[in-house]
């Protein structure tokens, strides 16, 4: 017999296993890589509402210092320190709104694909070591 022969049939076995495992982590690095992406999207949309949330906010300061409180004071009649009250509080609900909407993003559950998967492949792994001969 040749052992050359012998060696390769020996190896197939082996470097089967290898390439499935090797195909398995390739398939979830791409599935992390994936949701990773994702899950930046989602942050970055989060970030962006609190900056914008901010923004508001200083402006709602700046409106309680601006001359424009005195003009529409004249103009509706209204004290001004109510036209200041008014304006301040739109933008303020409106920076509160924002940032609910940021928290609310923010909760969401990150990787639900990847988790799903490793649950799967950890049952998998269960059913080989109960049943080793099993090929599925």
């Amino acid at each position: 017999m040749d052992p050359e022969a012998d060696k390769t049939t020996t190896e197939l076995p082996m470097g089967g296993f290898k390439s499935s495992l090797h195909t398995l982590v390739t398939a979830r690095a791409s599935l992390i890589c994936r949701e990773f992406k994702s899950a930046l999207r989602d942050r970055t949309r989060a970030i962006t509402s609190l900056i914008v949330a901010v923004m508001l906010a200083f402006f709602s300061w700046a409106l309680l210092l601006a001359g424009s409180i005195a003009a529409l004071s004249i103009a509706t009649g209204w004290p001004w320190h109510l036209v200041t009250l008014c304006l301040a509080a739109l933008h303020l609900m409106t920076a509160i709104m924002l940032l609910k909407a940021a928290t609310n993003s923010a909760k969401s559950d990150p990787f639900p694909l990847t988790r799903s998967e490793f649950q799967k492949d950890c049952e998998w792994l269960q059913s080989l070591q109960k049943d080793p001969k099993s090929k599925s």
